[in-house]
């Protein structure tokens, strides 16, 4: 997020092969553990920089681009 909105991006969709994380910033899942709700609102006023701002959660098994980034990490 911090190196689109650097870029002056519009419109971001990102994608997570994290359920959980995906439905907290979505809002169909609570955060009740306070770090985490740390990173929520980060993420939550990093989206307003948008215009548009979607996450969305893709299993690991179905993103194996991804997968094999971050093990290169």
């Amino acid at each position: 997020m911090k190196l689109a909105k650097e870029m002056e991006v519009q419109e971001l969709k990102a994608k997570s092969d994290s359920q959980f994380v995906a439905n907290q910033v979505t809002g169909e899942f609570q955060t009740k553990d306070p770090l985490l709700a740390k990173y929520l609102e980060k993420v939550k006023k990093m989206a307003k920089h948008f215009a548009t701002f979607e996450l969305l959660y893709v299993p690991r098994e179905q993103n194996s681009r991804a997968d094999l980034l971050a093990k290169l990490a």
